[in-house]
């Protein structure tokens, strides 16, 4: 983990998410999913902002994240991270899915270039067909992700904390569950102190006990969750 400063760039709005953009950090490697603690100093923060890179450009990074509507360009920004656990796809994997549950799915951009890298084949299920998806990509309506069982290799969610068991509703699956292919989620919830304190506010029920996002997470194994029956 690192700290330090970045210059605001640019910032813009893809679809409805916000995108900041920021000179490249050639010397960090965030993994898909990890993230970055970020503020402004000199403004009234109560707390940093979780910001998520989207995009490695050789000269500039976009990141997302709710990235307050006062950065503008040319404001200085203090950073540390990367942070927490981030998505693991094998180079050997040949067949991924990816499922942006109920948002657009930015955060899995990343992700999706990875295993277009190594020629993997890549699947979308929405409904939501964002401009900035390779065209690569087959793009299928949610009503067919229970078909992900039978052919995917990997699989990568995102999805709100409390919205975790209609994602696994809509994959067709029942509790308890096991997967014979590895499923991972982007937990999406308030990762307040960024792994420094011990709050609570990002807690999750996992089969091993309860787990922090901002340091466990916030990628999890979906069969590794306690979701509600």
């Amino acid at each position: 983990m690192a700290e330090g400063e970045w210059e605001i760039l640019e910032t813009r709005i893809a679809g409805s998410e916000p995108i900041l953009r920021i000179p490249a950090a050639p010397n960090l490697k965030p993994m898909p999913g990890q993230y970055f603690q970020v503020y402004a100093p000199g403004f009234d923060e109560t707390f940093a902002v979780s910001l998520f890179l989207i995009d490695n450009h050789h000269t500039y990074w976009d990141l997302t994240g709710e990235i307050p509507v006062y950065w503008t360009p040319g404001i200085r920004l203090r950073w540390r991270g990367p942070l927490g656990r981030g998505f693991d796809l094998s180079p050997n994997i040949r067949k991924t899915a990816f499922v942006p549950w109920l948002d657009h799915g930015l955060c899995l951009l990343p992700l999706v270039q990875q295993a277009l890298s190594v020629q993997a084949a890549v699947v979308w299920y929405s409904h939501l067909v964002p401009d900035w998806l390779p065209p690569t990509v087959e793009v299928l309506p949610i009503e067919l992700l229970p078909d992900v069982l039978n052919w995917a290799e990997y699989l990568a969610a995102t999805c709100e904390l409390n919205h975790l068991p209609e994602l696994v509703a809509a994959l067709g699956l029942k509790l308890p569950f096991s997967l014979n292919f590895s499923l991972e989620v982007l937990v999406q919830t308030p990762l307040v102190c960024g792994g420094i304190g011990e709050c609570g506010v990002c807690s999750v029920k996992t089969r091993g006990g309860w787990k922090q996002a901002c340091k466990d997470g916030p990628v999890f194994d979906l069969d590794q969750l306690e979701l509600a029956a």
